[in-house]
């Protein structure tokens, strides 16, 4: 399994990049957010990288950052989305957006996406709702304050990166958390309910 690619950028397209790694070149297909992001030919470059395997031959597919890779994976769990599928997806919204999209179970917009009909639409909000908030969390960068535990933390990040005022999450985030039980929530329990909060 190739988990990146390190080296230095040959030649880079719209769809398609080619890293020069040790006198290898490695081809891996790309979203226009990667694309935006990649270096001038010839300076060094890293990509995260998928590596699929099938009988008519090996795919490397490569991103910019840990979460689009994460939610490309999620995207070609859903049947009917495929890896070109999900790189059009990947190449008409940021992963931040996407998972807006998500939260706010927005099946218009979904249908708006390359490929995308209203059946395929509704699976991926029925499929990945709750693992797009997984995502959320794990990638989300924390603004640490003193007295709030590390769930608390990533959780007002996570409500922040979807575009909330950082008070207004904190005091969702907050008020959940003067629960009895709010000891043994989860990142992903906490933004879901300072987002039903939210919609009081």
């Amino acid at each position: 399994m190739i988990y990146a690619l390190e080296g230095k950028l040959f030649n880079k397209t719209s769809t398609e990049v080619v890293v020069n790694c040790s006198g290898i070149h490695y081809l891996a297909g790309i979203s226009l957010n990667t694309f935006e992001k990649l270096p001038d030919i010839g300076k060094p470059v890293f990509v995260y990288t998928y590596h699929q395997t099938r009988e008519d031959g090996t795919y490397l597919f490569g991103f910019s950052e840990v979460n689009e890779l994460e939610l490309f994976k999620l995207l070609i769990s859903i049947s009917g989305i495929g890896p070109k599928s999900a790189l059009a997806i990947l190449s008409s919204v940021t992963p931040d957006d996407f998972h807006d999209i998500l939260l706010s179970k927005d099946l218009h917009r979904l249908t708006k996406f390359p490929g995308i009909g209203k059946k395929t639409a509704e699976r991926i909000l029925f499929e990945l709702g709750d693992k797009s908030l997984a995502i959320i969390a794990k990638f989300s960068k924390s603004d640490k304050k003193h007295g709030l535990s590390s769930n608390v933390d990533d959780a007002i990040a996570a409500l922040t990166s979807l575009g909330y005022n950082h008070a207004v999450a904190e005091k969702s985030v907050k008020a959940v958390m003067r629960d009895g039980d709010s000891q043994n929530l989860t990142v992903e329990d906490i933004i879901k309910l300072a987002l039903k909060f939210q919609m009081r």
